[in-house]
Order: structure tokens, then C-alpha cells, then sequence
């Protein structure tokens, strides 16, 4: 379904922002979805759960180790966010031919999450 972290536990939900997949481990951002529940993956044991998206979302950020906040002055915030800007590269060469192969990639792994689903409902 495209997710390349490295969490061992994964939700995905169906959002209506471009009316696909979305993924979310507690870590990695992703585009909010309208989804009330999640399919939750445990990379580890390949076993999936259903929880509610606010259960699922409290589930896989327990899985990593709690980080204390980022506490910056306005200023040094300006710095840092200036600094950071200007170490922005644009890409030179978008290469269309790879784009399309992530694309297919991302649904041939799709396809065969949506088997692995099916086959497990067979059983």
C-alpha cells in the first residue's frame, strides 16, 4: 500500500482526499482521512486488526519512544526555518518514466494487500 517506514505497526483507511488508501504509524504524517476505522497491520506477525481511526492513531504512537517537545524561542525558530530553506534543492530532472513505475508499483502492492485481505476472509 506504499508505506516504506519502519514501524511494525501500520494503519490504513480509505480517505476521500483523491479517494484512496492512506497509511498512518504514529510517526509518519499523512493527508487526514474522513475514515471512522483503520486497518491496522503488524509488519512483524502479518496480522490485521480493525480499531477506530482515534484508537489506532493513540495505538501506533505508543509504539515509539516518547520524545520530549522542541521548546525555541520565535527567533531562533525564524533561524533554524531560515537556514533550512535555503538548503532546499529543487530537482533537476523529473524523470516521468520512474514516477510511473512507483505508481505501478504502489498498485501491484495493492493488489496483492487486497488478495492477502481476501484470502484471509476465505479462511
Amino acid at each position: 500500500m506504499g508505506y516504506k517506514g519502519e514501524a511494525r505497526y501500520v494503519s490504513f483507511q480509505w480517505t476521500s482526499y483523491g479517494d484512496e488508501a492512506d497509511y498512518y504509524d504514529g510517526r509518519l504524517g499523512s493527508s487526514d482521512s474522513e475514515a471512522s476505522h483503520a486497518l491496522i497491520l503488524d509488519r512483524d506477525k502479518h496480522k490485521v486488526s480493525i480499531a477506530s481511526v482515534k484508537e489506532a492513531r493513540v495505538f501506533l504512537s505508543e509504539q515509539w519512544p516518547s520524545q520530549p517537545p522542541v521548546r525555541m524561542r520565535k527567533e531562533e525558530y525564524l533561524a533554524m526555518l531560515s537556514e533550512m530553506l535555503k538548503n532546499v534543492k529543487q530537482p533537476e530532472n523529473i524523470d516521468i518514466e520512474q514516477i510511473q513505475r512507483q505508481i505501478e508499483e504502489q498498485y501491484k502492492m495493492i493488489e496483492e494487500m487486497q488478495m492477502w485481505l481476501d484470502k484471509g476472509l476465505k479462511n
